[in-house]
């Protein structure tokens, strides 16, 4: 499998995409994760939100625009691609058992193969 590693990345995240899926409103991906999932998704947001709001300036893409656009809420943002949730959930952890209150795989008592 080969792996993405997005340029605005790089030097910062050093984030690979190995894998991606998305959906009508949320998307799925499977990541090295090297900083914790509340930081890449901020990253992925913010550079997702900057290209396509830039994209519709630059083609005077205006209702679209228009959709996007909201009251000032912080940083004097003027739209918003992304909703203000922050839901992201890793799949796996060192705690995915904690966290999903799974018990804990049980050993294979067998060979495989």
């Amino acid at each position: 499998m080969q792996a993405m590693l997005h340029p605005g990345c790089a030097v910062r995240y050093r984030l690979l995409i190995f894998a991606y899926v998305i959906m009508l409103d949320h998307l799925h991906l499977l990541t090295n994760q090297p900083k914790t999932s509340a930081e890449v998704l901020r990253y992925l947001k913010g550079i997702t939100a900057r290209r396509t709001i830039d994209y519709l300036r630059q083609n005077n893409f205006q209702s679209s625009l228009a959709k996007l656009q909201h009251e000032s809420w912080k940083r004097d943002h003027k739209y918003s691609l992304w909703q203000q949730e922050k839901s992201v959930f890793s799949i796996y952890s060192g705690n995915v058992h904690a966290e999903s209150k799974l018990p804990p795989p049980k050993p294979s008592k067998g060979r495989v193969g």
